[in-house]
């Protein structure tokens, strides 16, 4: 067994660490903290509550102690990467039930010997990369088929099915718009995104950044995934621009700042925006620029705030992200005139009970559902089995991918299932 099959989450740490000599084990962990601090015991004591905030964010994260899941919290996600690689080099792990991976089986003794090590590798991982020259302008096709999946790095169920079923076709263009979980360390970028990307003759390649790759300072997304021969001969730096004749595609990076642009790239973004003269604008970023189900978008305003200029002048023709693990398809909105897609249903697990105002019971098969924008633009909504999870197929949501057709000022968009299946299919003009 591999790394990408290894879980590790809230209910694994709590059994090596719960329990009659939870106390005990909890004291012990301060101690080994504070040896790792060199008796620093303001450092040690900062450790233990970002420690204790980690296990609060991986229990509400958690959905199935079988199932993969990561919280959106630094400390959290790496201490399951740290875990995963630990639990699986020791060979403290055990078969889940179906066939599904990996379960670490670790006790009070593993955990004791690898909480010392933990925040001092957690440490050095934390700076961030530097930020290598941006590119030229790449000139592509007018005519051009590009697939497109955001949040696709787990490994597991649809998302090898996904990349199975895309390599099949014939792409000119694959994008990643982010998520290699655990935290992005070099091992997983390799595991769980490198091992199954799909491989095409004279393919370009691009991939964004994101939350949980910058939770490791995004040097696995840096100095592993784009230094791949797949990737290095197309992408060289963290957010890029391609065109033709008709369109201005433009790669960004929101995840170096969370949910913003540097200030770098914001001059760059501008200048590339004052050339692109007569050509439909459209942005692919990891983060939201707004959310029907999150109720509280203050990071997707300030998003939106940092490209008003081309919203104001309704430059900005389709807009395609990731970062919730759900497939929406917005109206064009009412505002700004653009066409939001959400695509984060790649290959990470999404809880269904999670996601507001859909049927409590689950369809037989993926559905796309209608909802109120509430003050922003009405959507579709992909709901349905997972067959991928097998015995709880009706308690996640679908993952799978969508491929965008550019011919003239035409984007023709399809949502499929992993196994290739259109399940949606639309034309923007």
């Amino acid at each position: 067994m591999e790394l990408e099959t290894v879980i590790v989450g809230h209910t694994q740490i709590q059994k090596a660490i719960g329990g009659a000599r939870h106390e005990s084990v909890l004291q012990k962990t301060q101690s080994e903290f504070t040896a790792a601090a060199g008796g620093d015991q303001l450092r040690a004591a900062r450790m233990m509550i970002a420690f204790s905030g980690a296990l609060k964010a991986l229990q509400k994260a958690e959905t199935s102690p079988t199932v993969l899941s990561s919280p959106k919290h630094q400390i959290g996600s790496l201490l399951q990467s740290k875990i995963a690689e630990e639990a699986l080099a020791a060979g403290k792990t055990q078969p889940l039930p179906a066939g599904l991976g990996l379960e670490v089986r670790f006790d009070e003794d593993d955990w004791l010997g690898w909480a010392g090590s933990f925040f001092i590798w957690a440490e050095r991982l934390k700076g961030k990369f530097q930020p290598p020259p941006v590119q030229p302008i790449r000139t592509i096709r007018n005519e051009f088929s590009l697939a497109l999946l955001a949040d696709w790095g787990t490994g597991l169920y649809g998302a090898p099915k996904a990349a199975l079923s895309i390599a099949k076709d014939n792409y000119q263009i694959l994008m990643h718009l982010g998520d290699v979980y655990y935290a992005g360390t070099s091992s997983e970028e390799k595991a769980r995104f490198l091992k199954y990307w799909p491989t095409l003759p004279g393919v370009q390649n691009y991939a964004l950044n994101s939350n949980h790759e910058m939770y490791t300072g995004g040097h696995g997304y840096i100095e592993t995934l784009l230094t791949d021969n797949r990737f290095s001969p197309w992408q060289t730096s963290n957010y890029f621009a391609l065109q033709n004749e008709n369109f201005l595609l433009i790669g960004l990076d929101t995840a170096y700042e969370e949910h913003s642009l540097t200030a770098a790239e914001k001059i760059w973004l501008e200048s590339v925006v004052q050339n692109a003269g007569n050509r439909k604008i459209v942005l692919f970023s990891h983060h939201q620029p707004f959310s029907i189900v999150d109720s509280d978008n203050e990071a997707g305003e300030n998003l939106l705030s940092l490209v008003a200029p081309l919203l104001t002048k309704k430059q900005i023709f389709a807009w395609y992200w990731g970062h919730e693990h759900r497939c929406i398809l917005y109206n064009q909105h009412p505002n700004f005139g653009l066409f939001g897609r959400c695509l984060g249903h790649g290959g990470y697990p999404q809880f269904r009970k999670q996601n507001p105002d859909i049927p409590t019971e689950c369809p037989s098969k993926s559905t796309l559902i209608k909802l109120k924008g509430h003050g922003g633009p009405d959507a579709l909504f992909l709901d349905g089995p997972n067959p991928y999870i097998t015995d709880q197929e009706t308690e996640y949501a679908p993952n799978g991918f969508m491929t965008l057709s550019f011919a003239g000022g035409k984007i023709h968009e399809t949502v499929c299932d992993p196994d290739g299946t259109v399940l949606w299919e639309n034309d923007l003009t």
